[in-house]
């Protein structure tokens, strides 16, 4: 394979694919990745939230293993402090 062809492909696999899911209601297109990239990405702690996929609650330990896929259903469920 050519060295322009090869780093051409090399490119495209590191952009990873895009993927439309609806996060909290709202649809949204972003690179394929794991729940941490893409809290990360938000800029949202991973302690300060709870995640569900597709109406199941994810484990904290498994942020980092679990991918998005196309028409997931993401919801982020934020610990509020407060109260009498």
């Amino acid at each position: 394979m050519p060295l322009l062809v090869s780093k051409f492909f090399n490119l495209y696999a590191d952009l990873g694919e895009s993927v439309l899911v609806k996060i909290n209601g709202k649809p949204e297109e972003l690179q394929s990745g794991t729940v941490l990239e893409l809290l990360k990405t938000k800029n949202i702690e991973p302690q300060m939230v709870a995640v569900e996929i597709n109406n199941k609650m994810l484990e904290r330990g498994d942020f980092s293993t679990t991918h998005l896929n196309d028409g997931d259903q993401v919801e982020f469920l934020f610990y509020m402090g407060g109260g009498r």
